[in-house]
């Protein structure tokens, strides 16, 4: 497949991913405050959010920035599109340890459940967003190259 609609199609799943991003994120925030926990594990929680909204701002523009090279500088592709996926990575890293607080505080009784749920929610719609990295040579090109070279 051209790598070029290869890149927009991962361009339109990252763009849909961001809005998941600020979309939790902007649940939680709303919700938040409603809900009873150690004023530490609500900090991490807004700390979460507001890093969410800020990668989503920052993909955005990146998608903007990258608009015009997807046709005119085809090797600023696959590095453009790794460090999409590698922010997205990190988001769900932070998302990860932010779960694992949560349920721990549950756990030990110092939050309600109605925490987990809220975060444990828009985790899994984020996650779920995350496009694959997407491979960009085709194994069956590779692999007529390579049938090509046996030929006498």
């Amino acid at each position: 497949m051209n790598l070029q609609i290869i890149a927009r199609q991962f361009a339109a799943d990252t763009h849909a991913c961001a809005m998941q991003m600020m979309e939790n994120a902007a649940y939680i925030q709303k919700e938040l405050p409603s809900l009873d926990m150690p004023e530490s594990l609500r900090a991490q929680i807004e700390e979460l959010c507001a890093g969410l909204i800020a990668t989503k701002h920052d993909m955005v523009h990146e998608l903007g920035e990258m608009d015009g090279p997807l046709t005119s500088v085809p090797y600023q592709i696959e590095p453009w599109m790794e460090r999409l996926h590698r922010w997205m990575k990190e988001s769900i890293f932070s998302i990860d340890r932010c779960v694992q607080a949560v349920d721990e505080a549950v756990t030990n009784g110092k939050a309600s459940d109605l925490v987990l749920m809220l975060v444990m929610e828009s985790a899994t719609n984020i996650m779920s967003a995350v496009p694959a990295l997407p491979e960009t040579e085709d194994p069956t090109e590779e692999e007529s190259e390579q049938g090509d070279s046996h030929c006498t």
